[in-house]
């Protein structure tokens, strides 16, 4: 709503390099990651009432992820983890979104966000037999873009973000799963 933008339509094309790394960290199964993405594409809308088409493509902001288990999921091989039993696992996540993608502060429409954004998350996951019953709380924090359109300063609040998971196997690698998200939060504003 802080942006003066209506029926925007956007047709958005990206390709991701990547690294993923699993180790064990204390004792435990961890995992570090790392990506840049490539965006290219067009969006339109009406821009204050008068409608504007515009293109874009270049490198979007770089992502890195860190997870570690904190209870269960041990540090094991690939021999280990095909013949483990499941057990009650708390994992955490550290997601980190570096302001490298291309940003032009004088345009509207960017690939970049010209701000940090960082994601924390536990998660827990209780097996009971065939059934599997999962939860997640993390949340999404970010830094001002001081440069935003115009010379104003963007900010957002965190948004939060709960899942939940409910899965019965009835076989190796059959099961059927119901699952459900909420989010909260997010206001974003325009200098204040």
């Amino acid at each position: 709503a802080s942006i003066p933008l209506t029926d925007v339509s956007a047709k958005l094309n990206s390709g991701t390099l990547g690294y993923v790394r699993t180790f064990g960290l204390f004792g435990r199964s961890a995992s570090a990651a790392l990506a840049v993405p490539y965006v290219w594409g067009s969006v339109e809308g009406n821009v204050q009432e008068e409608f504007r088409r515009v293109t874009r493509s270049g490198f979007a902001d770089l992502q890195s992820r860190l997870t570690v288990n904190l209870l269960g999921g041990p540090a094991l091989t690939p021999g280990e983890f095909a013949a483990r039993t499941p057990e009650t696992t708390l994992g955490f996540t550290l997601v980190t979104v570096a302001p490298t993608g291309e940003y032009m502060p004088d345009k509207l429409i960017n690939i970049g966000s010209n701000r940090w954004a960082f994601k924390t998350e536990l998660g827990f996951s209780q097996p009971a037999g065939k059934w599997a019953f999962e939860a997640y709380a993390g949340a999404w924090f970010f830094t001002p873009n001081d440069d935003f359109f115009g010379g104003q300063r963007r900010t957002q609040d965190p948004i939060y973000a709960f899942q939940g998971h409910v899965s019965y196997t009835f076989r190796p690698r059959l099961w059927l799963a119901v699952s459900g998200t909420y989010y909260t939060g997010g206001e974003t504003s325009l200098d204040g």
